[in-house]
């Protein structure tokens, strides 16, 4: 079997003459492992995906005496038609994750809310080494996984708190984790590494005396209702004050630099605004909604507000012990067509000559729309949200801007017309024109593009390697390429 296609346990049952078992089902065996389970696989799930069936069950029944041949595309046909009914099924038994950090997001869920009914799914993804472990070890086990690879850390985190309207996800994991589990958790990530050491720290005296401003710091969408959340549960929020003010300081001031000192002084800022507002006075404004997921996101000011339901009662400190499978976590994102996917080939450089050239005060996504329009990528198509980390900006770019962006553009132009004089000029609209599609949520950027269209041109000049973590913009950027 490949990768893509694992059995785990193959119960085989036989009826019939015995000595024609032993006789045959060894060679049957060798004929079913080789089977080409990567393609029977991808008629279900992608490469990112995850399909796991828990039972499977299978009958093959023939008269006479079958080759091995007959009997290795019997299995395989069987096999596929099982996968088909137990899809079409769709129970508790059949699970499907769109990426592995979305089921890494459901593992900590489930083990926060003492939900045990997929541990076998999380023992056949590698995490768990039986299905029968208490849900703290579970849990630990979980936060391990983020610890193994923490370009998930960021992302799943933003899950979770995500999920927390429909799942709760976010209160359970506030129940269960220690402070000293939540600052492992921080430092994986860039975008909250900075606050992780405060939240074990006591809230300072001054900081609880302090007066609420009456003026909202500039923030995102999530840090908004990350605050609005909290608003509503006062008794979460003095346990956890120190958290929620990491938390918070992390959402505003995502992906940009911070020393010690400015960080702490973001933490009591972020600790003054989730205090209630003083008797008499106005509370900062409602949160406004996070962008829909089936077109580009925007950070414009004109999103529409958030029309859920009251918030529930306060919750107990007792963790909750599910009887039933609890709501899935909401996908962040959808695949969003764009035909100059190969934008996202600059972003690093970008970014890297973006932090190099722009004033001390230019927004670096403000530059990358100014470059992306430079580089020949019209304003409709989603890949330019991408191309400024997943939000488009709120303000223009100014003349300063759009000069140096200009000017970038007019240098890679002249490098290129160097390095791959093959390519049709203008070369770097030509690196740009690329269709394929996008997934963008906080956090993650993926391109994914046709295998065909591998170019060797652009290969050979590496613009088309993971970047990976881009901190500027606290996201990852994978790029792939689908067969």
């Amino acid at each position: 079997m490949t990768h893509a296609l694992q059995i785990d346990l193959l119960n085989l049952r036989w009826r019939g003459d015995r000595d024609e078992a032993s006789r045959r089902l060894s060679d049957w065996r060798a004929q079913w492992a080789a089977l080409d389970g990567e393609a029977l696989a991808r008629r279900w799930v992608d490469d990112e995906a995850w399909l796991l069936i828990r039972r499977l069950p299978i009958s093959l029944r023939w008269r006479g005496d079958p080759s091995d041949h007959e009997a290795g595309a019997a299995f395989e046909q069987a096999l596929e038609q099982a996968i088909a009914q137990a899809v079409a099924r769709g129970d508790a038994d059949v699970l499907r994750f769109a990426q592995r950090r979305a089921a890494l997001a459901d593992l900590l869920m489930r083990a926060a809310q003492r939900d045990p009914s997929r541990h076998w799914a999380w023992q056949r993804m590698g995490w768990l080494p039986r299905e029968d472990l208490d849900p703290d070890e579970v849990l630990q086990r979980g936060l391990a996984a983020l610890a193994a690879e923490p370009a998930l850390a960021w992302p799943v985190l933003r899950r979770l708190l995500a999920g927390e309207a429909r799942c709760a996800s976010f209160s359970a994991l506030l129940r269960v984790l220690s402070p000293q589990d939540w600052q492992r958790w921080l430092v994986l990530a860039p975008p909250s590494a900075p606050w992780a050491s405060l939240v074990s720290e006591a809230v300072p005296a001054a900081v609880s005396a302090a007066e609420r401003s009456l003026t909202p710091v500039a923030e995102t969408a999530a840090a908004r209702e990350l605050r609005q959340w909290a608003a509503h549960r006062p008794l979460l929020r003095e346990r956890h004050a120190a958290l929620l003010g990491a938390l918070l300081a992390a959402l505003r001031h995502e992906g940009r630099a911070r020393t010690p000192a400015q960080a702490r002084a973001d933490w009591q800022a972020a600790l003054i605004d989730l205090m209630p507002a003083a008797p008499g006075r106005e509370p900062h404004p409602a949160p406004l909604a996070m962008p829909e997921v089936d077109r580009p996101a925007t950070r414009s000011a004109a999103r529409r507000p958030d029309t859920s339901t009251s918030p529930p009662a306060e919750p107990s400190d007792a963790p909750p012990r599910l009887t039933a499978p609890g709501p899935e976590l909401p996908e962040p994102a959808q695949r969003l067509a764009t035909a100059h996917g190969g934008l996202l080939f600059w972003l690093s450089r970008a970014v890297a000559a973006g932090l190099t050239r722009l004033p001390a005060e230019a927004p670096l996504p403000s530059y990358l729309l100014a470059l992306g329009r430079a580089l020949g990528v019209p304003d409709k198509d989603p890949v330019q949200a991408a191309f400024c980390g997943g939000l488009r900006p709120d303000d223009e770019p100014d003349d300063v801007l759009h000069a140096l962006a200009n000017e970038q553009a007019v240098a890679w132009e002249a490098w290129l017309a160097q390095a791959a004089p093959d390519l049709p000029a203008p070369r770097v609209a030509a690196v740009c024109r690329r269709a394929g599609w996008l997934l963008i949520e906080p956090g993650w950027i993926e391109l994914h593009l046709p295998l065909d269209s591998v170019d060797l041109r652009v290969r050979r000049l590496g613009l088309d390697l993971d970047p990976g973590w881009i901190t500027p913009l606290a996201c990852v950027l994978r790029i792939r390429y689908d067969a």
